[in-house]
């Protein structure tokens, strides 16, 4: 619309005599920034291509426990050096269908995120939880009480690059995203600062 403002007086274009050497020269830097947000574009999205493309999934049944088991076994001496209380709950029997990789790699995401969120909290808790809701959808769940997350940036979290770390890559929300929506399912994150984080995975009934 600047261009065309520059170059157009309304609806008909101007004549190159009333043309100055500056309005060209706006015109033509315009023109440029366009062009290279357009190439910035097209890299940005072959970029988050290759971060994120997925091998087959390869299909199968195994209990919900068992990949909490799991993590309880992956993170135990790292929860133990931080104090972080890992509770999770007992005998989950639910079955899922599903890759047990892409499945492991999403709670690992999930939960790097919780340890980094409890920050100097005196009694630093996350929770690993499965059950059936009201419609029969089989859902897992990471909570925390850690840090939380503002308002503001709770609808950000799953925008490929978007993060609240410093160090962090903002990959993997939108890996983890990813993975679910191949599985047919949902997830979808609770925060309040102060008060910790709730992120649900549904799965279709």
């Amino acid at each position: 619309m600047a261009i065309r403002r520059k170059l157009s007086d309304g609806a008909k274009a101007k004549l190159a005599s009333e043309l100055t050497e500056e309005t060209l020269e706006d015109a033509i830097q315009s023109a440029s920034i366009i062009e290279e947000r357009s190439i910035g574009l097209v890299q940005f999205i072959e970029r988050y291509k290759k971060l994120t493309a997925l091998p087959p999934m390869k299909i199968e049944s195994f209990q919900a426990g068992d990949l909490f088991e799991k993590m309880e076994q992956l993170f135990k001496e790292e929860l133990r050096a931080k104090g972080i209380s890992l509770k999770r709950t007992p005998q989950c029997n639910i079955e899922l269908e599903g890759d047990r990789q892409m499945l492991e790699q999403v709670l690992i995401n999930l939960i790097k995120n919780a340890l980094d969120a409890m920050g100097s909290h005196e009694d630093p808790e996350i929770e690993l939880s499965c059950y059936k809701d009201s419609n029969n959808h089989i859902c897992l769940a990471v909570g925390d009480n850690g840090e939380g997350i503002p308002k503001d940036k709770l609808e950000q979290v799953f925008v490929p690059f978007f993060t609240t770390r410093e160090e962090g890559s903002g990959i993997g929300l939108s890996l983890c995203r990813q993975i679910i929506r191949l599985h047919d399912g949902q997830i979808r994150m609770d925060s309040s600062p102060r008060k910790g984080t709730n992120v649900i995975i549904r799965f279709p009934a």
